[in-house]
């Protein structure tokens, strides 16, 4: 489906900055260290080359091991569908205009709605990115005194700086505290390792491997240095035999694309003790979703219980519209629309029902790409 250009901040945006190949095998050897010896990735120095071809190297069977892609990412297909993060209400309208090919800039408005406390807003995005497409500045300012700014760098080979700064009003209670992130990723044929410092209190590293064609292996480390806590969770992940979707349309003497045929995740983690995830891709434009998490629930002071929740969902893409619809444990319904009405013109329709609670959330919304 043809889309508009997305925002300068928004998830897609940033995606399309930071590409995360997750299925296309290269060859590669099975381990950083190895890669570092042998030269992995594109990259081959005379020494790399000399030790490459020796007899036993040579010897050894080729792996061509998929990038897994980043350690939070590792259940990006199920996360898609069965969250609710694409769910609004109330009216908005963003007006995109692309002045050239590296600088862009989008006007946003809304009117009604939770987030807006039944009022208004504005917001104004830009994104700059450099001639070799290797950098990309973005920000947005929010009328509500809100301003954020993002930047990312592919300068370096096989490697991605970022940096993401937020200010906010302090008198907000419910907005998200001011502060700096900033994180260093790096791409190995088979792995990727990064590490991330949240606002100078919370450092994050993690690694994901592939350990087959269809199996990858990750961790986590989480430190808090001011509280004196650590947490270490590690991740699975697990894909089918590709296949052709009908709904991707390629170019003219393109290769197909393909995604596998089904994606299964399990994570355990000191937050959330266990999670599992299952996505099922078939030959038809649908996707169908499901999660299941064993949570930490507060029923008294200083006693916690576990329970249960899960959530399924199923998504619809063609080339001029997208059907989003879920379920959850929570009596939670909701679906959003997409169509695409012409080469400018988006609208997109959203609904969201909380059975337990008797509220109901509906959205209009329009994007203009000039």
């Amino acid at each position: 489906m043809a889309t508009p250009a997305p925002d300068a901040l928004s998830p897609a945006a940033i995606a399309a900055a930071n590409p995360n190949p997750l299925s296309t095998p290269v060859p590669s050897t099975s381990s950083p260290f190895v890669d570092a010896v042998v030269g992995g990735g594109n990259r081959r120095s005379g020494l790399s080359s000399w030790v490459s071809n020796l007899p036993v190297i040579r010897s050894l069977p080729s792996l061509d091991l998929p990038n897994p892609g980043k350690y939070e990412d590792y259940n990006r297909e199920s996360r898609d569908i069965t969250s609710g993060y694409d769910f609004f209400d109330g009216a908005k309208i963003d007006i995109t205009r692309s002045l050239s090919e590296q600088f862009g800039v989008t006007h946003s408005f809304a009117l009604g709605g939770s987030d807006n406390r039944g009022g208004g807003s504005y917001g104004f995005s830009t994104n700059v990115m450099s001639a070799n497409k290797k950098n990309i500045i973005a920000g947005r300012f929010e009328g509500e005194g809100k301003v954020m700014a993002r930047l990312i760098s592919h300068a370096l080979p096989n490697t991605t700086l970022s940096a993401q700064a937020l200010i906010t009003q302090q008198d907000n209670p419910q907005a998200q505290p001011s502060g700096i992130t900033a994180e260093v990723e790096y791409r190995g044929a088979s792995w990727v390792s990064s590490l991330k410092l949240e606002r100078f209190s919370v450092l994050e590293a993690s690694f994901m491997q592939s350990i087959s064609r269809h199996a990858a292996l990750g961790f986590s480390l989480v430190h808090i240095p001011y509280q004196g806590l650590s947490g270490f969770s590690w991740a699975a992940r697990f894909i089918g035999s590709p296949i052709v979707k009908e709904n991707i349309p390629v170019e003219p003497g393109q290769p197909q694309i393909k995604v596998p045929r089904w994606v299964a995740t399990a994570a355990l983690s000191p937050f959330t003790p266990f999670t599992a995830a299952f996505t099922w891709n078939t030959k038809t434009p649908v996707t169908f979703a499901t999660d299941f998490s064993v949570v930490p629930k507060m029923e008294e002071p200083e006693h916690i219980s576990m329970t249960s929740v899960w959530s399924a969902g199923a998504i619809w893409e063609h080339r001029t519209s997208r059907i989003k619809a879920r379920v959850d444990s929570n009596a939670h319904i909701g679906a959003v629309v997409e169509e695409q009405l012409n080469q400018i013109m988006l609208m997109t329709f959203s609904g969201d029902l909380d059975h337990y609670n008797q509220k109901y959330r509906f959205g209009l919304g329009v994007t203009f790409q000039l």
